[in-house]
């Protein structure tokens, strides 16, 4: 089966704003654990989710390990800054877990071993959180990027025996 092309507007909008301004951008502010960095972080993420979560621009293929890289980072800094769970950085986990579970459950077949790795070590960091040290949003987060991880590797693992 393939995939419809995704629209003109959104391939010049990853070409010309989000790959070369937000992601470097997005890599400064993930691992900070400030208000203002996840601030920025939680807002790159949104954007990033809705462009990726109908359509897999083909501008941003490149940087998808890039990507899941930084969802590890603002998670792992979330969960070392010691903030309340209702802190902007949790916010910005839970986006950047949400983006995860996007990029597994719609375009996993051009995610590598790496990224795939990357996606999961975030989510057992946010899901293996002291109670009450992790929002609940972000922690419910956590555990649906591992259901799409888990849910991935199966289908992958039945078609392929099949």
């Amino acid at each position: 089966m393939t995939r419809e092309a995704p629209p003109p507007a959104l391939e010049r909008l990853c070409a010309d704003l989000i790959v070369p301004r937000l992601l470097p951008a997005l890599r400064a502010a993930a691992a900070t654990a400030t208000a203002a960095g996840a601030q920025e972080a939680r807002l790159v993420f949104k954007v990033l989710f809705r462009a990726v979560r109908a359509y897999l621009p083909e501008a941003l293929q490149p940087c998808l390990g890039e990507v899941c890289a930084v969802v590890a980072a603002a998670c792992a800094a979330a969960c070392e800054s010691g903030a309340p769970e209702s802190s902007v950085v949790w916010i910005a986990a839970k986006r950047a877990l949400r983006l995860g579970t996007a990029l597994v459950s719609r375009h996993a077949g051009a995610l590598g071993g790496e990224a795939l790795g990357a996606l999961a070590g975030a989510a057992r960091v946010v899901a293996a959180a002291p109670p009450g040290a992790a929002s609940a949003p972000a922690v419910a987060a956590a555990f649906a990027l591992l259901d799409a991880l888990l849910a991935g590797a199966y289908t992958r693992s039945h078609f392929s025996s099949t």
